[in-house]
């Protein structure tokens, strides 16, 4: 990832971000992302790191979460606690960074908006509105999501294109994609409404995404698929998105 149209004093940086996905047994899904950022201002460098361990049962409905950051090597915030699907949303336990149970109506996990996007991009929809429970950017208020899907026409960058970047081919090749614009709102904010999080991407319809744009108050993070590992998934009797891990 590579940190442009700097502000702040901010002069430039770069990073990495990694998802592991993969489903050890049927049902089951286990999550991993980790992302580090390298910021270079006019007087310092920061350091920013983010880690989010996730396992959810598709069965039960339930996932459990633990969040953690660092900046400049000191530890920053932890969350941590449990969540299940009720037929009104989500019910949320916090064990951290206080013993709290919330209730979510109408609200789906960040895997739960990931596959959301691409049943809708499939079926020809253009706009997604809905509310995602996530405990890396708000650990005790759900958020709300906004997404414009349009059709994928060439015009950006992506991996499977560029033979630079070493990673298997088979894995993306042929398969439909669309570039999704994403906002994250608090869902009580105050003031003139802008996102907490502002992100567009290459979407492919087996849940990868590449040709990533962040929007932070420093600057704009690109970021480009480099790697693309796709392991076999549990058979379990029915079509399943394929598991791997994403950069």
């Amino acid at each position: 990832m590579i940190v442009s149209s700097p502000t702040a004093g901010l002069v430039g940086g770069e990073g990495t971000s990694t998802w592991n996905l993969s489903p050890p047994e049927c049902g089951r899904y286990d999550l991993e992302t980790r992302t580090t950022l390298r910021l270079d201002y006019q007087l310092q460098v920061e350091f920013r790191s983010e880690r989010l361990v996730s396992s959810e049962q598709e069965a039960s409905g339930t996932w459990s979460f633990r969040t953690s950051s660092q900046d400049f090597g000191q530890e920053g915030d932890v969350a941590e606690g449990s969540a299940s699907r009720s037929p009104d949303g989500i019910r949320v336990r916090l064990d951290a960074p206080e013993t709290e149970e919330i209730e979510l109506a109408s609200t789906i996990s960040p895997v739960g908006l990931r596959s959301l996007l691409v049943d809708r991009a499939i079926a020809g929809e253009r706009f997604v509105e809905t509310e995602v429970y996530d405990a890396r950017i708000q650990a005790e208020e759900r958020l709300a999501a906004a997404a414009l899907i349009l059709p994928w026409d060439g015009s950006r960058r992506h991996a499977e294109d560029d033979p630079a970047v070493p990673m298997p081919r088979p894995g993306l090749k042929g398969l439909r994609r669309w570039v999704v614009y994403q906002d994250l709102f608090e869902e009580h904010a105050d003031g003139d409404g802008r996102p907490i999080s502002t992100s567009s991407f290459v979407l492919y319809e087996n849940g990868v995404a590449d040709d990533i744009s962040i929007v932070l108050p420093e600057g704009i993070v690109h970021g480009r698929l480099t790697r693309l590992d796709l392991p076999e998934a549990p058979r379990c009797g029915r079509d399943r998105p394929p598991a791997g891990s994403r950069n």
